[in-house]
């Protein structure tokens, strides 16, 4: 597990430092394949993999194998993490956004309240916090409830000084 983990953060380095998606595909594709167990570490390990690799075909274009990804990270983030847990809340959330994304409403409403049900009761980053409400808002808007997307986007306004994400949120 210990060379798998050094992949996927290799590979996570290198999509903030690198355009080389080969090298970054390459690396969390091996740490995936070579974490066959179903220990902690592993299913962790696998889990930042599919994130890795989600972001790589989303880059690409390809959506299908986006959305493929993000399902394999959130499941594995869940048996990893475990249920309650900020990395699998993260998780079924970018779940949430890439279903919506390629046009899976109600996918993305049932991953946007299991991250919801991840993260309850947990303290979150404020940032985190405010995208999982953001991104709930949305959703509601795409599905038609556009009441339950006006209050929430109204508390996020509300809570939000910084000018540009206020910006956004008036837009919305």
């Amino acid at each position: 597990p210990a060379l798998n983990k050094s992949r996927v953060f290799l590979a996570g380095a290198l999509m903030n430092s690198s355009d080389d998606t080969q090298r970054m595909e390459s690396l969390a594709s091996a740490a995936r394949a070579g974490c066959s167990n179903d220990t902690v570490d592993c299913l962790k390990a696998r889990a930042y993999a599919s994130n890795i690799l989600s972001q790589l075909a989303a880059s690409a274009g390809d959506d299908a194998k986006a959305l493929t990804e993000m399902r394999r990270c959130a499941g594995e983030a869940e048996r990893g993490f475990g249920a309650i847990n900020q990395e699998t809340a993260i998780a079924f959330m970018n779940l949430a956004i890439i279903s919506r994304n390629t046009g899976h409403l109600s996918e993305a409403s049932a991953a946007m309240q299991r991250a919801a049900d991840a993260s309850r009761g947990l303290r979150l980053r404020a940032a985190d916090r405010a995208l999982m409400e953001r991104t709930q808002a949305v959703i509601d808007y795409d599905l038609g409830k556009f009441a339950a997307a006006r209050e929430r986007l109204r508390a996020l306004i509300g809570n939000t000084s910084e000018a540009a994400e206020r910006a956004v949120l008036l837009r919305i």
